[in-house]
């Protein structure tokens, strides 16, 4: 078996699983989307048009 203990967890210590991290799944939906929404700013039907039209050139 190649899994080793690195070192010992302190049982004292709360630890976040992720089962718990992702439990809340409205709160892990608003999070995705507004990281969506926030990567997409700027994107445009448009622009998504002229892409079609007049691609621009790729960079070597």
């Amino acid at each position: 078996n190649p899994a080793r203990i690195v070192r010992e967890l302190d049982p004292e210590k709360e630890m976040i699983t992720r089962k718990d991290r992702y439990s809340d799944t409205e709160k892990m939906n608003r999070v995705l989307d507004a990281s969506e929404k926030e990567f997409l700013d700027g994107n445009t039907l448009w622009g998504w048009l002229r892409t079609f039209v007049a691609p621009k050139k790729e960079l070597p």
